[in-house]
């Protein structure tokens, strides 16, 4: 997941897991809102591993936020899909679970158990670009439909780890006073299992 960020590394904190904190979407906003980006994963009844990507915080505005770097996946398929209506990337509601895409391409109820997954209004399907049909919609969950989640959980960045290149694009180092010297550089990196 953290490779399909663009943000290998990086560490996650849970801010919400229907397990622990129970089924309530409120709950989920109160415990994620205002965290910055998130990762959302959904376990199907079905046995479906699959959930979103936000590349922003959710704030409860009771609208579809923008965002260009939002995206869908599917542990169990092991793929990425990539938003192509970025205007719809989430629905931000206090009454529903995190909701992404304008169709819904995953949406969540406001008690945490149920889903739909219209996948391919907003993001992209693996079988045809900018299409909608029963297979890409039954793709994610195992069904587009009546799907009960065994359980949701939704993590923040913790500020720990990670080298995208949001960290390295502000490094500006002016070497021209040591042209023709010798230099040594050490870098040091902790690693993470």
């Amino acid at each position: 997941l953290n490779n399909w960020a663009g943000v290998p590394g990086q560490q996650w904190k849970l801010c919400y897991s229907k397990s622990t904190h129970g089924g309530n979407s409120t709950t989920f906003h109160n415990n994620c809102n205002n965290k910055g980006e998130t990762y959302t994963v959904v376990k199907s009844t079905y046995g479906k591993l699959y959930g979103g990507y936000f590349g922003q915080s959710w704030r409860s505005i009771n609208n579809y936020v923008f965002d260009a770097n939002s995206f869908l996946f599917s542990l169990t398929g092991n793929t990425k899909h990539p938003i192509w209506r970025q205007q719809y990337a989430v629905y931000d509601t206090d009454s529903y679970g995190p909701t992404f895409g304008g169709g819904h391409d995953l949406y969540i109820d406001g008690g945490m158990n149920y889903g739909n997954t219209y996948f391919g209004w907003t993001y992209e399907c693996p079988w045809c670009n900018q299409c909608v049909n029963g297979t890409c919609q039954n793709y994610l969950a195992g069904s587009y439909s009546g799907n009960y989640i065994q359980d949701v959980e939704v993590f923040y960045k913790d500020g720990k780890g990670g080298f995208g290149a949001d960290v390295w694009m502000d490094l500006d180092i002016d070497l021209t006073e040591f042209l023709g010297k010798e230099l040594q550089f050490e870098l040091y990196f902790q690693t993470v299992d």
